[in-house]
């Protein structure tokens, strides 16, 4: 039997962990599922928000325009599926604010998720703000389900 690619919905914060000197631990955790969808074991599925949601880390100054560049070029990686917001997405992300009281954007993200064909976990560091939702879609925090490779230099 062949293994399945993962295909894993990513909240923006996840993107901007990558980004952000305060979040290390988190970044290292979303860099593995990044590698790892990199040699094929996953993909990464984001709204196409989230291309306008990741500009800098809280707090942060601007970021000049070579690294807004660079994460320009950092979404056309073939591993990471960007779904538009059409209509659909926009009226089911209205429906989801009514019914569970999410603010527009995580909205938008969550009905992203549950349209995008495959997608296992809705992976976010800002699980609070989906708690206790009943929606069709496991949601929880990024986890790498991966092996660590052990270094066997000089064995």
């Amino acid at each position: 039997m062949r293994n399945r690619k993962r295909r894993l919905y990513w909240d923006s914060c996840n993107f901007i962990s990558l980004i952000s000197e305060d979040e290390v631990e988190r970044a290292d955790i979303c860099q593995r599922i990044l590698e790892d969808a990199e040699g094929g074991a996953a993909d990464i599925v984001t709204s196409a928000l989230t291309i306008a949601e990741v500009i800098k880390p809280k707090g942060s100054p601007t970021f000049t325009a070579e690294k807004e560049q660079k994460i320009g070029e950092f979404f056309l990686h073939e591993y990471i599926l960007i779904y538009d917001v059409t209509r659909e997405i926009a009226e089911s992300a209205r429906k989801l604010s009514r019914q569970h009281g999410l603010g527009p954007r995580d909205a938008i993200h969550l009905a992203t998720a549950l349209k995008a064909e495959e997608v296992e976990v809705f992976q976010t560091w800002n699980t609070r703000d989906f708690a206790g939702l009943d929606v069709p879609i496991r949601i929880e925090v990024p986890k790498w389900t991966g092996t660590l490779r052990m270094p066997l230099n000089g064995v």
